[in-house]
């Protein structure tokens, strides 16, 4: 598996880290852009191996009954999946979805009081400063959408996809 990563400190270029799983080990370790892969920076002993259950129910709420002081305020359920987090300002929940559509909801009930559409999927989590929603997306756009009523304030243009967040 590999994880990519834009930090790069005082590197010139970034690079990703590499999760290598084995029956008895876990091991990450830095590959740069270079193509240098350098040593483990962990190495984990796996002391037995897991039990997994392959015909799990889907979906489980059998967590619900061990903690019942927890209970649903709302849910909704997307037409395509979600692939980030989300953010809470103030009233408004904002998220993203792989439909490309950035959307505000009323934090109180879920429902939806604005929705943006990009020209591609969105894995970037959201994120407001001064009432602007900041969003990357896969059609190669930072989005800058006003909180309020959802309307484009900024579209910055970049060279390729961007699926990082902006935070």
């Amino acid at each position: 598996a590999m994880c990519r990563a834009n930090l790069r400190a005082k590197e010139a270029f970034g690079g990703y880290t590499i999760l290598t799983v084995t029956p008895d080990s876990i091991q990450l370790q830095e590959r740069l852009v270079s193509g240098v892969t350098k040593a483990p920076w962990l190495s984990y002993a796996i002391a037995s191996r897991p039990q997994w259950v392959s015909d799990a129910p889907r979906p489980d709420y059998s967590i619900n009954a061990a903690n019942p002081q927890v209970s649903e305020v709302w849910s909704v359920q997307e037409a395509s999946d979600m692939g980030s987090g989300m953010f809470l300002s103030g009233d408004k929940l904002v998220y993203t979805n792989t439909a490309g559509e950035i959307k505000a909801a009323n934090a109180a009930n879920g429902k939806t009081i604005w929705t943006y559409k990009t020209d591609g999927k969105i894995y970037s989590t959201p994120t407001v400063q001064n009432q602007t929603v900041w969003c990357a997306s896969s059609d190669s756009y930072l989005y800058g959408i006003d909180l309020r009523n959802g309307k484009q304030r900024f579209r910055l243009k970049n060279n390729k996809a961007v699926v990082a967040s902006p935070a």
